[in-house]
């Protein structure tokens, strides 16, 4: 492809570096004689010398069969005028000009064919200031989506608590969430949006979810975790696998982890109860088929004290 590019300043030299190759033909337009001669000392590419806009120097340049000229010289009358004059004398298919006055971005219908024939716009501040909204109105899962797909990776998402703002970009897209049910109020600028039925939302979007959110020691509060997730939206089954087979599948453990059915491992535990109630306690114990002692320190102080003795302070009962 052969290819102008009006200006060797930073932009420039920017594209003239990504651009030079065997299958482009490149040419720098740019008024500065030691930026063309360095250029020329680095890249495969042809300079002209002269004023961007004038139409001797674009011919020189070579545009009447250029496929592309790219007018980045730090002039937007320049860029626009340049795009004009190779459009009007020498119909150059695509038209590529850096304009950073809002004065003229606030006119779109500036940049039409009945005006100046401007193909593609470049504004960096504007550009900036997309990506710092966006930032702003997405949460960082987006950014990860991004990161994983350039580099092939299987990302899941731990925290997430804006991820019900793009749960069906997660869902699509087949990413897990690691959440914390209790996480309702914002603990710096990624959590601005955090909200209790987050993993209501993203079930109904079709994301795998799990529970997070304590630490080891604490590994016990899931359930209460789980069950408070129910409170806000979740359904039960949803709310169970979260703390079951849904790890399991995440972090791809096997087929035979999670659930109790026939071949899956013998990793199990029996309840009192409802096992995302508090109150509810775990009555027995299983591990790889076998039943763990439920004598525990919690069970000793448990049983020391249970029984009241109206003659003595309850610190004495049962020595």
């Amino acid at each position: 492809m052969k290819i102008i590019i009006l200006g060797a300043g930073q932009v420039g030299r920017s594209v003239a570096n990504a651009l030079a190759s065997e299958a482009n033909d490149i040419t720098v337009v740019d008024q500065n004689d030691a930026l063309l001669q360095e250029l020329q000392n680095r890249l495969d590419l042809g300079t002209v010398k002269g004023h961007a806009g004038q139409p001797d120097v674009l011919r020189r340049a070579g545009a009447e069969d250029a496929d592309m000229i790219l007018a980045v010289t730090n002039s937007d009358e320049t860029n626009m005028v340049a795009c004009q004059v190779a459009y009007t004398l020498f119909h150059t298919p695509t038209k590529i000009a850096r304009v950073r006055a809002q004065g003229y971005l606030d006119h779109p219908e500036l940049f039409e064919a009945g005006a100046f024939p401007v193909d593609v716009l470049i504004s960096p501040e504007q550009l900036v200031t997309d990506y710092i909204l966006k930032l702003i109105e997405f949460p960082g899962a987006l950014q990860v989506l991004d990161f994983a797909g350039r580099h092939g990776l299987k990302p899941v998402i731990s925290g997430g608590a804006e991820a019900w703002m793009v749960a069906d970009r997660l869902a699509e897209a087949g990413v897990p969430v690691l959440i914390d049910p209790l996480l309702n109020l914002p603990g710096d600028f990624d959590e601005l949006g955090a909200r209790l039925d987050n993993a209501a939302i993203l079930h109904a979007a079709g994301v795998t979810i799990a529970f997070t959110g304590t630490d080891m020691h604490n590994a016990r509060r899931l359930r209460q975790s789980a069950g408070n997730a129910v409170a806000g939206g979740l359904p039960y089954e949803a709310g169970l696998a979260a703390i079951t087979v849904n790890p399991a599948v995440i972090f791809e453990l096997g087929d035979d982890r999670g659930t109790i059915e026939i071949g899956s491992r013998a990793d199990l535990v029996v309840w009192s109860g409802d096992p995302l109630e508090v109150t509810t306690a775990a009555d027995q114990v299983v591990i790889g088929g076998m039943q763990m002692d439920m004598v525990s320190r919690q069970t000793l102080l448990r049983d020391r004290y249970l029984e009241a003795d109206p003659g003595k302070p309850r610190a004495y009962i049962k020595p």
